[in-house]
């Protein structure tokens, strides 16, 4: 059997501006430290613990890998690319890309952000990570995103691309999937 234990980072210094990034590599807030500590006793036993490459999921990481195990640092799990609308509040998005962003409400989880990635690009992404880990033995610690997360419920559990921006995992929360039989199961959500 293999279980997933996926964390969401702590609150970033971008969180707190409300700015559109994935790829932008911000630190952690004093709240996002104290986020990540508050979470270590609820965490249990892992084999391996992975992390995306970004400040803010390493930094988290650092935090909550009571184990000391040696920490994989992945690209796959990094955050969708927002590309031209990195950095942006959604206002600014709007009035930079009035066309953008009509485009991006109808069309949704297809929509490949300019310069960036779509969620499918994403969700492919996050797929590979998953399929190459799933008939391991053992328990993965994974320290991630927002996206991420909501990439593997909606292809694991809801399978359907439409439930993408339905999930809203809390900062410094835990989700676990288990792998047993050929079968995905939610064991938890939003766990902090």
């Amino acid at each position: 059997m293999a279980k997933f234990i996926f964390i969401r980072h702590g609150e970033s210094e971008l969180n707190q501006e409300k700015k559109f990034f994935g790829w932008l590599n911000p630190h952690l807030t004093e709240k996002g430290r104290n986020q990540a500590k508050n979470i270590i006793e609820k965490i249990p036993e892992y084999d391996f613990i992975f992390s995306s490459p970004l400040n803010r999921t390493l930094e988290t990481a650092n935090i909550i890998n009571k184990l000391n195990k040696e920490i994989i640092v992945d690209e796959k799990l990094k955050e969708i690319n927002f590309g031209d609308f990195e950095g942006l509040s959604y206002e600014e998005i709007k009035l930079k890309f009035p066309i953008e962003v009509e485009n991006w409400l109808k069309m949704s989880y297809e929509y490949k952000f300019p310069n960036g990635e779509s969620p499918l690009e994403l969700i492919e992404r996050c797929k590979i990570f998953i399929e190459s880990h799933k008939n391991s033995n053992g328990t993965f610690l994974i320290i991630t995103h927002f996206g991420i997360i909501n990439a593997i419920l909606c292809s694991y559990i809801s399978e359907n691309i439409k439930s993408f921006w339905k999930f809203k995992p809390h900062f410094a929360s835990i989700t676990t999937l288990e792998y047993i039989n050929e079968y995905f199961s939610l064991v938890n959500f939003n766990v902090d």
